[in-house]
């Protein structure tokens, strides 16, 4: 997502950022995180600059519409595909990873697939997508993990451990 100073960039950040945040700590359904999605968009209206783009708001509860047609996996990837978009641009790849997440519900290893089939900005949709997923319910596949950082040559639990490590100092400062 891009991080320069417009509505687009805050709003899109902070809807992600809610929705793990209701996942994880209020333990909240997808009927909860709806609500989330429209009180953080509603909240961050008025930050920084405004691009003029599409709403973020109506372009994500398109993306929920599309999902709940209840299509076959390849229609419903199609549409996302075509309605939404999935390139580099926030205002496509927040709906498109909160859609893949809503349609993969809780299966990590499915989120990853639908956003790989997707195609476009895969890695970065893949990413959020799965960050949200793994929020609602962190059971991960050690398998899968494992496949992962080989395929990828990265240690994930390092880099775990670094982060936890930073969130800890930033704590004492």
């Amino acid at each position: 997502m891009p991080t320069h100073n417009s509505k687009i960039a805050i709003q899109g950040s902070a809807v992600i950022a809610n929705i793990i945040r209701s996942f994880v700590t209020q333990k909240a359904d997808w009927s909860t995180i709806w609500a989330v999605i429209d009180d953080t968009i509603e909240q961050t209206s008025n930050l920084a600059y405004d691009l003029f783009q599409a709403s973020l708001k109506n372009r994500i509860w398109l993306a929920k519409s599309i999902v709940n047609q209840n299509l076959s996996l390849d229609k419903t990837l199609d549409l996302l595909s075509a309605e939404i978009g999935s390139s580099m641009e926030t205002i496509e790849t927040v709906p498109a990873a909160i859609a893949l997440a809503y349609l993969a519900q809780d299966n990590i290893k499915n989120c990853a697939i639908y956003a790989t089939n997707l195609g476009g900005d895969t890695d970065t949709i893949a990413s959020i997508a799965c960050a949200i997923t793994a929020s609602f319910n962190p059971d991960i596949n050690y398998e899968d993990l494992e496949f992962i950082e080989k395929t990828n040559k990265v240690d994930i639990s390092e880099l775990a451990d670094k982060m936890v490590e930073s969130v800890q100092l930033r704590k004492k400062l």
